[in-house]
């Protein structure tokens, strides 16, 4: 059975270049957002997500997610999902699917931080100027960030 989807999906989706009619699965897991996967005949799966959205909460969660994801994309990060229409004004994201599972506190080590930080392995990535491992920060530690050594900041600012 197909979930209903959120008014305006069918034109972003199309958008997205996918044809009515859709199969859309509702996923699980989402505490502010309504998220589906979506089938449609002849293209590979997508996520439509349709934002929270309150006038007490003036966060922009669709821009800030289809922003980071193209810089992403341009980056060539291939791991993430790439962003493909957006609806701003009904708060609809439509994403590629990615198959695989929800991430895990264990999932989140000193590698895996060190590769969000700087995804591309032939650069230098930066080490953890306060001593502090992925465990710590997952254990709720304060992490720093990163500045430069360059300028009167690096002369003491970040010890």
């Amino acid at each position: 059975m197909s979930e209903t989807l959120p008014d305006g999906a069918d034109a972003v989706l199309a958008q997205a270049g996918l044809v009515a009619p859709f199969m859309a699965t509702r996923l699980a897991g989402g505490m502010n957002n309504q998220v589906f996967q979506v089938k449609s005949a002849g293209r590979d799966d997508v996520v439509l997500k349709a934002y929270f959205n309150d006038a007490d909460d003036t966060r922009d969660r669709l821009g800030a997610e289809f922003a980071f994801l193209q810089f992403a994309a341009q980056q060539g990060v291939a791991c993430v999902p790439r962003p493909l229409a957006q609806d701003r004004a009904r708060h609809l994201g439509v994403y590629s699917f990615a198959a695989g599972r929800a991430t895990q506190a264990a999932d989140v080590t000193d590698d895996a931080v060190a590769q969000a930080i700087n995804p591309n392995p032939a650069g230098a990535v930066p080490s953890v100027r306060a001593g502090k491992s992925a465990a710590s920060a997952r254990a709720g530690a304060t992490v720093r960030p990163i500045t430069s050594r360059r300028g009167p900041a690096a002369a003491g600012a970040n010890k």
